[in-house]
């Protein structure tokens, strides 16, 4: 797994101390291969990683939406400005009656 090349191995007649250096190479990319072998099986961490970054996403593009509608909505005529929320009260109150009725049954 490792992309570091390794260093040849210690030759007959090395010394201790070339050794101990060689094991205590061994085991940092043993220990790094092991890590990265570890966080390619993390699901969990991967799953949660993705959720992180898609609601980043949704809220930045529900941030950019709001500003676009707000300035929409101030280039609109005066009357259709005043008809929104009368529109919007009317649907609320149709959703209500609606709503009632389902529960009478």
């Amino acid at each position: 797994m490792s992309t570091i090349p390794q260093p040849p191995e210690p030759g007959k007649g090395a010394s201790r101390e070339d050794i101990e250096a060689d094991i205590d190479a061994t085991r940092d990319r043993l220990a790094d291969d092991v890590a990265a072998l570890a966080d390619k099986v993390n699901v969990p961490g991967h799953v949660k990683a993705r959720i992180d970054q898609t609601r980043g996403n949704v809220g930045q593009a529900a941030r950019h939406a709001r500003r676009q509608a707000t300035q929409r909505a101030r280039t609109l005529p005066r009357s259709a400005q005043l008809a929104i929320p009368g529109a919007l009260a009317t649907l609320g109150l149709i959703l209500i009656i609606v709503g009632r009725r389902r529960r009478a049954r």
